[in-house]
């Protein structure tokens, strides 16, 4: 039996352990063979993982803000950019600009986020800025 999760070294009958992030990645690839992104927004954190196509990780960045995990960070972002949930993804990948978002919860990430719009910044960027992870934001992908 393999365990996942953040309790998984406690569990003293598991026959293999292995990281959240290979989980979503091994889990991915059963539904969906061949896929080498996986976008996980969970509970606590979100993560983006960049895999093989057939399960093995290569790279993966987790979120820094407080709030993103929920996913109600990301939809308080895009209501502050005045966009459709389903729009604000996209846009964010049409980005390349690299604007840091200094904010560590949703309040003040709002608060950034309309102090940019006044400033000029185009929306697309801002929506990079707030999905990207300061730490991953010269990754490719």
């Amino acid at each position: 039996m393999t365990v996942t999760g953040v309790g998984r070294n406690a569990l003293d009958f598991a026959d293999s352990r292995v990281t959240d992030v290979t989980a979503a990645a091994r889990g991915a690839n059963f539904f969906f063979p061949g896929a080498t992104t996986v976008v996980e927004v969970g509970a606590e954190e979100s993560r983006g993982i960049k895999t093989d196509g057939k399960g093995r990780v290569l790279d993966s960045a987790v979120n820094e803000k407080c709030a993103a995990g929920s996913g109600s960070f990301t939809e308080s972002m895009a209501r502050a950019l005045g966009v459709p949930l389903e729009d604000f993804a996209r846009m964010s990948t049409e980005s390349s600009a690299r604007i840091p978002m200094n904010a560590q919860c949703t309040v003040f990430a709002e608060s950034e986020v309309v102090s940019l719009i006044h400033s000029g910044t185009d929306k697309k960027d801002i929506a990079r800025a707030v999905t990207t992870p300061s730490r991953a934001a010269s990754r490719p992908w």
